[in-house]
């Protein structure tokens, strides 16, 4: 589907051709130019109706308790799809552009809480991009100040460690 933007530019410009032509008596450039608005029209027509489709189509899906895919869902399964279809599906995966989207990961955590409702105990949050967690380490210093202008005698962030979540 094309952007709307570009769909109006290139609107524009065939407009003009057949202007043009109407003015310069051209029946063979004016054809020329008509088709290629008709077929401009028939594709943003076609383009409407899968759009049309496909959303009865989730509307059918989810009054049936199926969940439908949102539009970012739908691109990262499409790239997986054209990348395992590759001469090298596992470097292509490698190379995919794309991220599984925040929305499936959270439906699998729903899924797994309702399979297993033990697990609602746990209360799982989700920490998205989250690498670094600032924890305290039990340790707990006392800041003694001297002079206005002197160093701060024990530091108070040693009382805190970091735990790294990038490879958990």
């Amino acid at each position: 589907m094309k952007n709307l933007d570009v769909l109006q530019k290139e609107k524009t410009a065939i407009m003009q051709k057949i202007n043009q032509a109407m003015k310069d008596g051209d029946e063979e450039g004016f054809a020329k130019a008509f088709t290629e608005f008709t077929d401009i029209l028939q594709e943003a027509v076609m383009s409407e109706a899968k759009g049309l489709i496909q959303s009865a189509d989730n509307t059918i899906l989810s009054g049936r308790g199926v969940r439908a895919l949102t539009s970012d869902e739908d691109n990262y399964y499409q790239s997986a799809i054209e990348a395992m279809k590759s001469s090298n599906p596992k470097q292509a995966l490698v190379d995919l552009d794309v991220t599984l989207p925040k929305t499936t990961i959270d439906q699998v955590f729903d899924d797994l809480v309702d399979s297993h409702p033990i697990l609602e105990v746990i209360n799982f949050q989700n920490t998205g991009a989250l690498i670094e967690i600032i924890v305290n380490n039990g340790y707990t210093p006392l800041a003694t100040w001297n002079e206005l202008t002197t160093t701060i005698a024990t530091e108070i962030s040693s009382g805190f460690d970091k735990i790294d979540l990038s490879q958990n």
